[in-house]
């Protein structure tokens, strides 16, 4: 069984709940054909950087 890094995990829930956040809440339709492609957080959590393809 592969072992992940607590950030991985991370990384992937912050990409699952913006994903649906973007389609759910967002009205603008310009953002509806938004994808999230990626989420990568520092080590310490204090940030991340969310990567996106239209």
């Amino acid at each position: 069984m592969p072992r992940f890094k607590r950030t991985d995990r991370i990384n992937e829930l912050l990409r699952e709940e913006l994903s649906v956040l973007i389609r759910s809440e967002v009205r603008d339709p310009r953002v509806g054909l938004a994808t999230i492609t990626a989420v990568e957080t520092s080590p310490e959590l204090d940030h991340a950087r969310v990567y996106i393809s239209t």
